[in-house]
């Protein structure tokens, strides 16, 4: 379950706390993880628990390790097992090895994918737009860090317009998606 940490600071960090039935105990098991979980899924084998959280500017998939011994209150084994210039939107279930998921590009609307999580690869299972973005150009994506007035790193993205051309100056690009690096 996901919580806060007081009621009306839904800003606080989502945090994924498993809830022992014969003890009665709660176990935060991301108390200690520096980020914030969006949603979850157990494993097949109820060993692990994939969920999604923002990285660097996208959101990408994690792995929680359950303790084996949860009266010990051992510290969960987290590590994030994808990477890429895309976002994890949700996890939709399990099959065998692999985890169906929704995802998006920066310039690309959700499709499903699954994840394969011996090989760490991301293949479309959905191409509902294909046809569409067939017919647009791509656009250049850069990741930029500068340093804010308090001296932490600033994290952005910049998406140029298609066809974007540095050396004509009338043309606009935005910066997009924004976050405080916290790593």
């Amino acid at each position: 379950m996901a919580k806060y940490e007081k009621d009306g600071y839904e800003a606080d960090k989502n945090d994924i706390i498993i809830f022992d039935k014969a003890s009665s105990q709660r176990l935060n098991l991301t108390a200690h993880w520096d980020g914030t979980v969006n949603s979850f899924i157990w494993s097949k084998d109820n060993r692990k628990i994939y969920f999604v959280a923002p990285s660097k500017g996208t959101v990408q998939i994690f792995e929680l390790t359950v303790p084996t011994n949860l009266k010990n209150k051992s510290l969960a084994s987290i590590k994030q097992i994808s990477e890429g210039n895309f976002d994890i939107i949700g996890i939709v279930g399990q099959v065998a090895n692999q985890l169906i998921v929704t995802s998006t590009k920066f310039t690309r609307a959700t499709e499903i994918y699954k994840y394969d999580l011996a090989n760490k690869t991301l293949t479309a299972l959905t191409t509902v737009n294909d046809k569409m973005y067939a017919h647009i150009s791509d656009n250049k994506i850069e990741s930029r860090i500068t340093k804010a007035s308090d001296g932490q790193d600033l994290f952005s993205w910049v998406i140029y317009p298609p066809d974007f051309d540095p050396t004509k100056n009338t043309q606009r690009f935005y910066i997009a998606k924004v976050a405080l690096s916290l790593h």
